[in-house]
């Protein structure tokens, strides 16, 4: 079965047989997206897989974890910014005071920055995993019969 496309600015005797580029066979193609279809359907149960999802799911937790370091760390440097340039135009306004140095707040906000950032973090990191593997353990299947589960046969 093929499917003609029609041009109606120009008689059909003068446009000729029409070329292999545009003939299309529909039960071809209706093969091809079942085959699609089929396919997509595969690699979604895989990602089912106990295993597999444990896998996907521990590494989300890792990404959640360095994105919540990330943020942490971001805005105690930012308020440590903010707290010098407060102090900064407090030392410019005094007549005789001496000026506020940036290596005097941002070197300890940097260490705090990283030590509650990696607190934060930390948190996450341990919470998501425990979870996971609690999951795991609720499912009532141990880790070599999801091994052996998963396997492709």
């Amino acid at each position: 079965m093929e499917i003609l496309i029609v041009v109606f600015s120009v008689p059909r005797w003068l446009r000729g047989p029409l070329p292999l580029c545009l003939r299309v066979s529909v039960a071809r193609h209706a093969i091809i997206d079942r085959m699609l279809i089929a396919a997509a359907r595969r690699r979604i149960a895989a990602l089912r897989r106990p295993r597999t999802a444990a896998r996907i799911a521990r590494a989300l937790w890792i990404a959640l974890a360095v994105v919540v370091w990330n943020v942490v760390f971001d805005r105690v440097i930012v308020v440590s910014g903010r707290n010098y340039v407060a102090a900064a135009e407090r030392a410019a306004a005094a007549p005789a005071g001496p000026f506020a140095n940036m290596d005097d707040w941002m070197r300890p906000a940097v260490t705090r920055g990283c030590w509650t950032a990696t607190a934060a973090g930390g948190v996450v990191l341990f919470t998501g995993l425990a979870a996971v593997s609690r999951a795991g353990r609720r499912s009532g299947r141990s880790a070599e019969s999801l091994a052996l589960q998963d396997r492709p046969r």
